[in-house]
Formats: structure tokens, sequence, C-alpha cells
């Protein structure tokens, strides 16, 4: 049944026909993962045709059924007895002195009839076989092969039944005619062939058939510099000594149902790559004697075991398969080591491509030495520890308070980060469960819920008050972490007595040494109130700008730090802070301008996240700022005994503020704050203040006067006539056209007018009436706009009318388009 094959003998003997039920031809696919293998096998085989080896290059098993095997006996049974009747009549004939002829003519040529060959369907092993007849046919194409015609009609025999198009592909490479010319190309041989006339396009979409074409590119790639291609066709073709062969097992001669055929198809499918990897390693291991250095003895069988259970045991119930799951933890947890031990001299695009690709040749993995004793060590301990169902159910309950919604939101889980993921997490994130692993690898204290704490409360705070964003981050945040694993249970003696420090993290340390120093005073109860505040949503463990608030004297006082650190949550609460009329920003202006410089402009801080560059970005430089920390702690002050009902009173602030000056404009309406989606202004003065939309004055701006008041006033609402419509002109392209409240699109005299307003840097609005082409104003517009004190500029291109009330706004607009609307 099972016996040693070769792919010539196998053809030659038997038509192979790949049939429905397989999926398409995959070695020819584009994808890194394929395009690795596909090299690796290709060179494979090339080094087994080029160096003679004791032993083949063996494929493994090609199995599927033989049809036609008994219609080939029948014929050879029907042969044998015709001939045994013309025996007997030619000697009676003899007998009688009689002659006849019983030569049959057609019996020598019957085994090359192809119709007539038993039929290979294969089950497994097509990929390969696929392989193999494009390598036949490259090396009989491109070789000075003198029997090129027989060998492929041979290779005819070829085919595929899983699509029309996959069959009339094989049999047209496989034609005399068509390849005759193949070899005279300055192309590839993929786009030599598709420039043929006989090759139909529509086969491109097939496919087996791309992926052939891919196929014999590469097989061109690595063969088209051999000499002596004959030779490498003649060793290919040895079926006494051959070079590459497979055990071919009949599942026929089993006497076994289709129904069995179609199940061991559907075993068929690629093993995933978690299963190519768990081969691998344990070759890995072997090969370079690594067994007696590792500490888990048992890490083979717990691969199957105990570490699958506790994926199982962890996926979503929507996931049915965690292979891929558990392959990207065991890259993951195997990283952190890995940057941990190499350093400074880890290589930034490797750590990228672990963290993010799904595929990594394994041919990688052993030139940067990923999985040597020491990662290795770390990985399987981490696998042990994340499998004590008993311990990891103890921290889980522990870190509700350090982590919860604040941090991770309710679905997710620090202890079971990549337990059921199999994506990229966000580094931040994934150094803090590098953090969770340090404790369960090197606490002595594993049970001690204070060392726990203190540990992760730590970690957390410094981690995601820090920037870990790109790869040089991430290994910089990861040795730093690695630095501190001996003094994982006595993190705060080490920082406060023994002179440590922690390198990366900078100020967001410093800031941890001070709030372990105030929870050693016994007499207050500063721990609770400090994690009670660093658990707030917006300040995520950096509460730096209340500790400093909280400062008298020099000295840390308590009851400061209370009464700050509750009007601080109030405040940065989600319904004041984000709340839509702007009303945090507003009611702080009126105790001063806190608004930070940021280059040339000035920064509103907006309420757009929660995320560390969003607070760094907008609040925390009103907290960094000596005069912005200064107004929030008076501001704290008044709002103390009102944070009960904390939008009413704030809102009572902005009511009562009556001083018109610029930040007037800010204070009494929300819609300059909403105009600046980035929540920048550029203040030249304080009567020129330009509202921005972005970061650039160069961009879509609007003058701040002006557009309050269009807004405010309704100017929009106004009935434009004898204009076609009004808006507001917040001048997209150019700092040198204003921006101002726009009456477009009134015609006279075949001339377009257009309305405009704004305020000047010469503390007045201007109101003046244009021509949009540039030309001198009609005459009887004049006459009738300089009865209402209207001027006219010396080019006679416009008229305009400036006033110093923006009460009259409205009015100086109405009665101007009464005025135009009579102008005949």
């Amino acid at each position: 049944m099972r016996r040693s094959e070769t792919f010539w003998r196998l053809i030659q003997d038997n038509r192979i026909v790949v049939p429905v039920i397989q999926r398409e031809y995959a070695q020819g696919r584009e994808d890194d993962r394929v395009k690795t293998i596909r090299q690796k096998f290709v060179k494979d085989l090339i080094v087994s045709l080029t160096d003679k080896q004791d032993v083949p290059l063996h494929l493994g098993f090609v199995y599927g059924k033989i049809d036609g095997k008994e219609k080939v006996e029948e014929r050879q049974r029907n042969k044998r007895a015709i001939e045994n009747i013309l025996n007997a009549v030619e000697g009676y004939a003899k007998q009688l002195d009689m002659g006849i002829i019983t030569k049959i003519e057609s019996l020598s040529n019957e085994r090359n009839d192809d119709v007539n060959l038993p039929i290979f369907i294969p089950l497994d092993g097509q990929q390969r076989l696929t392989t193999l007849f494009l390598l036949h046919w490259y090396l009989a194409v491109h070789s000075a092969n003198s029997d090129l015609k027989n060998h492929l009609k041979t290779l005819r025999r070829f085919t595929y039944k899983t699509r029309k198009s996959s069959m009339e592909f094989t049999n047209a490479i496989c034609d005399f005619e068509n390849v005759e010319d193949i070899k005279s190309r300055k192309s590839s041989v993929s786009e030599n062939i598709k420039n043929k006339v006989w090759f139909r396009h529509i086969w491109l979409k097939d496919a087996t058939v791309r992926g052939m074409l891919v196929m014999l590119d590469e097989l061109d790639s690595q063969l088209s510099s051999a000499e002596e291609k004959e030779r490498l066709l003649e060793r290919l073709i040895d079926i006494e000594n051959p070079s590459i062969a497979f055990d071919f097992l009949d599942l026929d001669k089993l006497n076994q149902t289709d129904e069995l055929y179609v199940k061991m198809n559907a075993r068929g499918k690629q093993l995933s790559e978690f299963e190519h990897f768990k081969a691998w390693l344990q070759n890995y291991v072997f090969k370079n004697e690594y067994s007696d250095n590792i500490k888990e003895k048992d890490w083979k069988r717990k691969l199957d075991k105990e570490w699958l259970d506790v994926f199982w045991k962890n996926k979503s119930p929507s996931i049915f398969y965690v292979d891929d799951i558990m392959y990207h933890a065991f890259k993951q947890i195997t990283l952190y080591h890995y940057i941990a031990t190499e350093g400074k001299k880890v290589d930034e695009e490797f750590t990228r491509i672990v963290r993010e690709s799904a595929y990594i040749p394994f041919s990688l993995f052993e030139e940067k030495d990923f999985f040597n004793i020491e990662t290795l060590n770390f990985l399987f301990s981490s696998l042990n520890a994340v499998s004590n169902r008993e311990l990891i159910a103890k921290y889980e309950n522990w870190l509700q308070e350090i982590t919860g919604e604040v941090f991770f939101g309710e679905d997710l889980h620090l202890t079971k980060f990549y337990l059921n993921n199999d994506q990229a997490i966000d580094r931040p994130e994934s150094v803090f469960y590098y953090v969770l692993l340090l404790f369960l690898n090197y606490s002595q204290e594993k049970d001690s819920e204070d060392k726990f704490k203190k540990w992760m409360r730590f970690t957390r705070n410094i981690i995601f008050n820090t920037y870990i964003q790109n790869p040089s981050n991430y290994i910089d945040a990861v040795i730093a972490l690695y630095s501190l694993r001996e003094h994982i249970d006595t993190i705060d003696n080490y920082l406060l007595e023994e002179g440590g420090s922690v390198s990366f993290f900078g100020d967001t340390v410093k800031q941890e040494l001070i709030k372990f120093n105030l929870k050693r005073d016994t007499d207050n109860d500063w721990e609770i109130k400090i994690n009670e505040t660093e658990n707030h949503k917006y300040f995520k463990g950096d509460i730096g700008f209340i500790l400093k608030l909280s400062l008298e004297d020099n000295v840390y006082n308590y009851k400061n730090f209370v009464s700050f650190s509750n009007c601080a949550r109030e405040v940065f609460g989600e319904k004041i802070r984000s709340h839509e009329e702007s009303i945090l920003q507003r009611s702080l202006l009126t105790f001063g301008d806190y608004l930070p410089s940021v280059r040339v402009n000035h920064l509103i801080p907006l309420s757009n996240g929660d995320s560390l560059r969003a607070r760094r970005d907008n609040w925390q430089k009103v907290f960094n700022s000596e005069n912005g920390l200064n107004i929030l702690k008076n501001f704290f002050i008044a709002i103390e005994n009102s944070l009960g009902d904390l939008k009413t009173y704030l809102n009572a602030i902005i009511s009562d503020y009556s001083t018109k000056d610029w930040k007037w404009y800010f204070i009494s309406s929300r819609h300059a704050i909403d105009f600046c989606k980035k929540g920048f202004i550029r203040y030249n003065s304080e009567d020129e203040i330009y509202l921005l939309r972005t970061t650039r004055i160069y961009g879509s701006h609007a003058e701040l006067r002006s557009y309050v008041n269009y807004c405010t006033q309704e100017v929009q609402a106004m009935d434009p006539k004898p204009f076609k419509k009004i808006f507001f002109w917040e001048n997209p392209m150019s700092r040198h056209t204003f921006s101002c409240i726009i009456f477009e699109g009134w015609k006279y005299r075949d001339h377009l007018y257009n309305l405009e307003l704004t305020y000047t840097t010469k503390k007045e609005f201007l109101m003046q009436l244009v021509s949009k082409e540039n030309t001198i104003i009609n005459s009887d517009i004049i006459e009738k706009l300089s009865l209402h004190e209207w001027q006219i500029d010396n080019s006679e291109k416009k008229v305009y009318l400036t006033f110093n009330d923006e009460t009259e706004i409205k009015t100086r607009l109405s009665d101007t388009l009464q005025t135009l609307s009579k102008v005949r």
C-alpha cells in the first residue's frame, strides 16, 4: 500500500487530476508568509538536484485514490484472451495446411494511450505535486532538451478539475507549439507567458493560475543562472536513483468509501502557524542543546495541556480557535525578556515586527536568537504563573482599585491581556502587563496584597503618564522596569532610602517619591486620599498639580490637599469638564487670563479626551503654569462650598461677569470657544484677537468681536435684501483680506456688490460696501449712503462707515439695507 515514489514515475503510469474538492494552488500566494515558505521550498528542491545526496529529498506523504486500474487490468485480461484465441486458431489452421495472419497492430502503442491510463486523484499533497509539475516543466522547457515534445506530452497528464481555467492553462503550457520560443525572452517567465497570443487573460482571475505564474518566476529566479539545466532535468526524472521522492499511499486499496476521502481532505487544511512554531521550537531546542538549561522540564507536554487550557478557559465565547492567540502571547511575553536582556542593542524594527506581524519567518527568530535559554525560561515561568488560577483570581480582585474602568474599561482585565487577544495591544498597556509578569517572576512575596498593590500602583502611574508611543519608547520603558526587578517587594524603600533611581520615566518618578513619603504619615489618611484622587478618570495617577496647590510654607498640608482634591475631582469630572457650553473654561476666565502660550498662539484648554496626549496638550499646560495654577487655586477656593450644585454656581459666575474687556467675548457666550476646534487663538493685542480653526492664522480664522456679535445678535437671521445671502467670511486662504460679516450678491447696474462688517485695531467697527469686480462704486449708491454719514474711499472703489458701539450693529445694518433697497 505504501511505497516510495517520484513524480515522474507516478505521471508515467497515471494521469494526475486534482479534484474539485481541493482548494486553489496556495504555494504561489504573494503574502510574506507564503513567500518565505516558497523561497525555502524551491531552494531545498534545487539543492537536492545540484548536490548529490546519499538519500533523496523526502517530501512526506502523498495519498489519494487511483481510478481506472480495473479497466486497465480488464483490458490486459481481454488482450491475453484474444491472443490465446488467435494462437489456437493459428495452430488449427496449420493442421489444415492453411495460412492465417494473427498480428494485432495496436497492442504495442496501448501503454502510451493517455485515455486508457488510470487517474490518480490526490487528496493530500496536491500543493507539492503542482510545484513538482512546474519544476519538471521549467527544466524541460529551459534546458537543451532534445526530447521536449515527449516530456510535454507526459506532463500534460497533470491537470486540475477545480476550475476549467486551471485545466486550460496546464494544457496550454504543455503544448509543444506554444512553448517553442518561450526561452527567447527579456521579461520574466510569467510576463512572457502572459504575452503569448494563446494566453487568455481571463485565466488571471483564477487563483491557481496566478499562483503557478508566481511559482514559475520563483523557479526562474533561483534557476536562471544554473548551468547544465539538462543535467538537472536528468537527475529530476531519474526514477532509479531519485533526488526527490515522497511516500505514496493508494487509499483505494484500503477499500474506503468516498466519505472518507472527503473527511481526509477536510483535515488537509494547512497547519496553523502555531503548530508549525511548536514543531520548530522543539527541534530548535534540541539542535541547540538547550534542554539541560531549561528549568521547566515538562514544557513540551504543557504546550498541549495546562498552558493550552488557560487560553481555552479565558477565550471569549465567540472564539473557537486559540492557536493564533497562544502564538501571539508567546511572542509578546518572549519579547519583553528579549528586550530586557538585549538592552539598547536591540533592533527596533525587529521589536515592531514581533509586536505587529502575525507571520514571522522562523529564520528571523534564529538570526536574532530570539528564543534563547533566558527568554524561554522567562516565557515558561510566566505561563506557569498565569496558569495558577487561584493566584490570578486574587490579583484580579486586588487590581480592581488600581485599574478598573478608569484605565481599561469594564470589560478589559489586565491578567487576561494576552489570553484572549491575538492583536497588538497599545504600548502603554503592553508595558503595564509586563510589570505584572515581573511581579509574578521576581517577587518573593507573591501573596502579599500590600507588596502587590504598591508595585502595581507605582508602575501604573509612571507608565500611563509617560509617552510610550514608538519602538524606541517601548524598549526604554521595558529596560527601565526590568532594572527594578530585584526591588519589586521594597520599591518605596529602594527609592526613598537607598537612593535608587529609575531611568526613562523622568519627573513622574519624582511625584511618586512625594506620594510614598506622604503615605508614611500615620497621623493623616494620605494613602486613602491620594489613591482616591489618582483614580480619577482625567488624572489617571498624575495629581502633581493638586500636591503643589496643597503646599503651605513648603510643607504638604493634608487639609489643603483634601479640599483641593475634592474641588479638582468635581471640576474635572466629565459633566463639568466636557460641558457642551464650555462652562469650565468660561467661568475660570473670570478669575484671570489663565490661557497658556503655545508658540505664537494662546490655548483655550479643550476637553476632547482623556488620553495622555489630550491631557498634556490641554489642561496640563494650565497645571504646569505658575500663573494658571494660581488662578486655579483662587477658583477652587471660590467654589469649595458649592460643589453640590457646581453647574448652577459656574453659570452664575459667568452671568455676573460684566467687565467689557476681551475676556468678556469668551465668557458671555460659547461661540468664540466653539469656533476654535483646536483651542487656539492669536492674541496680538487686546483689540486684535483672532479665533483659529486649526493652529495657523493662514487657515480659517475669525476676528473675535465681529464673530461673537454675528452669532449673539443673530445677524444671519436678518432679511438680506437687496443682497442674496449673509454669512461670516472665515478667510480660509490669506491673512491679507480680513475676516468679516458679509452680505453678498446685490446686483446693481450690472455690477455685484458686497457689504462687509468687521472690528479693526482702531477700536472701532468698520462697515464698507465694495464692488466684487473692484470697480468704482456707482454714483447713485454713493449719493444715497452719503446722506447717512458714509464716506467714500479715495479710490472711489468702496464707501465705508465706522462706529464704536457694538449694540448698534444690527440697527446700522438694517438702516443700510433699507437705504440700498431704495437705490434706483
